[in-house]
């Protein structure tokens, strides 16, 4: 199974972050302080607040990598590598649209 973030901008406009990444690394964004539980816990954060949380997982993933790897999940749906991709692509859009309602789909 998989879920989606989206912004949406204050004109109306939207913009994808991510389609079709894997629930497997819900922990590892729970782990670099994203979200509490569970990915939809995004849902109605402003890209502001999100950017914040991204950026500060960017950072814990970068400076211990092992903490997340060992989180990669045992069936092979999704890694650390996919999840830093991801988060880095996360906390860049959030810092580029200001302003902007997080949408989770899943």
């Amino acid at each position: 199974m998989s879920f989606g973030i989206d912004l949406e901008l204050p004109d109306g406009q939207w913009i994808g972050i991510v389609e079709g990444h894997t629930y497997n690394l819900t922990p590892m964004w729970v782990e670099g302080g994203v979200v509490e539980n569970r990915s939809r816990d995004m849902d109605g954060l402003t890209s502001d607040e999100l950017g914040i949380r991204a950026s500060r997982a960017v950072l814990l993933a970068v400076r211990y990598p092992d903490r997340f790897r060992a989180l990669n999940p045992d069936n092979g749906w999704g890694d650390f590598d996919g999840f830093l991709e991801i988060i880095v692509r996360t906390a860049v859009l959030c810092a580029d649209n200001p302003g902007s309602i997080v949408r989770w789909n899943g």
